[in-house]
Parts: structure tokens; C-alpha cells; sequence
């Protein structure tokens, strides 16, 4: 998965400066249900806090999602990194909250 910090020509990196470009896509994105086959790694809140800060905050710009998926965090879920299958067209990486076997929320990180 590209780190929240990587900075290149692809993926959009969420937590990049382009703030319009990333509020835009994160609304969009918020609707999409990520399937279950893209979870890759289980992760701790710590893991997953401290290898995407982007400055003082947790996940840069998209803060605001992380806040949300914090907020849905209750026992018995657990947090995931995601990342498309290689043979998908729309790819996207980022974290999930898992709880039962379904994802509750995200955090989108980067897009392709």
C-alpha cells in the first residue's frame, strides 16, 4: 500500500496537499463498500495511527474519516489495510473496520 506521505505522479495520495481534490473524492468514496477480498492485513490502532500521520494529524486531510471510523469502534471489531485485487479497474488502498466479517467503515488512503 503507498504510504500516506509517498509523494509521486499515482496514486492520489488522500493525504496529500491537494485538499479540493481529496474532500472530492473522499465524499464520493464514502458510499462505496469496499468487498471483503481487498482486506490484506490486520493492523492495532497504533499501527495504523502512527504510520499515517501527516504532520499532528492521523491521516491528514482525511482526519475527518479516521474520526468517524474511531467513533465506530467497538469490541470485537478489528482494523484491516486493504488494497485491490491486481485485476481490478477503480484500485484504492486504505484501512478498515471489521466487525462480524463486514466492513463498518473506512479510511480511503490513495486511488488509482
Amino acid at each position: 500500500m503507498p504510504a500516506l506521505t509517498e509523494i509521486g505522479p499515482e496514486p492520489l495520495l488522500i493525504g496529500s496537499d491537494d485538499l479540493s481534490t481529496s474532500f472530492a473524492i473522499r465524499l464520493h468514496l464514502r458510499t462505496m463498500k469496499i468487498p471483503t477480498n481487498y482486506l490484506t492485513e490486520e493492523t492495532t490502532f497504533e499501527r495504523a495511527r502512527s504510520d499515517n500521520m501527516c504532520g499532528e494529524r492521523a491521516f491528514g486531510h482525511a482526519n475527518d474519516d479516521w474520526e468517524r471510523l474511531v467513533a465506530k469502534m467497538e469490541e470485537g471489531g478489528e482494523l484491516w489495510y486493504f488494497e485491490p485485487p491486481d485485476e481490478q479497474v477503480f484500485q484504492l488502498w486504505g484501512l478498515a473496520l471489521v466487525r462480524s466479517g463486514r466492513v463498518i467503515s473506512t479510511v480511503i488512503t490513495a486511488v488509482d
